[in-house]
């Protein structure tokens, strides 16, 4: 009778390990689509297309990751949700030469802004500025 009971702890140990281990893969898949579709140069519905992917799963899993990755991190000091103002954030001019990335950046609409350690921003042309600072402020104290 013994030797059953410890049989079935065992199996039970065995279980929940294993299906850990199939969260990690699928985790580190999906990691690796969504970090694959971000340098494919094609758009999110595209990139599923051909891969055959179901763009629901793909939207799930990146925004099931983003919420993993921000539960690892720590938050930054002023990072918080209340409107209080940012630390100093200062913009700096631009200036912008005619090239084909910049004509097909504002027939769409959008912008990147490249922070440092090359973190990069996508904003929509109708941005607010306030939320634009503020997210900047985070981004940066968390650096």
């Amino acid at each position: 009778m013994g030797g059953a009971h410890m049989a079935q702890d065992q199996e039970s140990k065995v279980g929940p390990q294993r299906n850990l281990e199939a969260q990690k893969r699928r985790e580190a898949y999906w990691r690796r689509i969504i970090d694959e579709q971000a340098v494919s140069g094609m758009n999110h519905s595209d990139y599923c297309r051909s891969r055959s992917i179901p763009p629901a799963r793909y939207f799930w899993w990146r925004h099931e990751i983003g919420i993993r990755d921000a539960k690892s991190k720590p938050r930054a000091k002023n990072c918080s949700r209340a409107t209080s103002k940012p630390a100093s954030v200062s913009f700096i001019p631009v200036h912008l030469r005619p090239s084909a990335a910049i004509a097909e950046a504002a027939g769409t609409g959008k912008f990147e802004v490249v922070l440092a350690k090359e973190r990069l921003i996508r904003v929509p042309a109708n941005f607010d500025a306030a939320s634009l600072t503020r997210l900047i402020a985070c981004l940066e104290a968390s650096c």
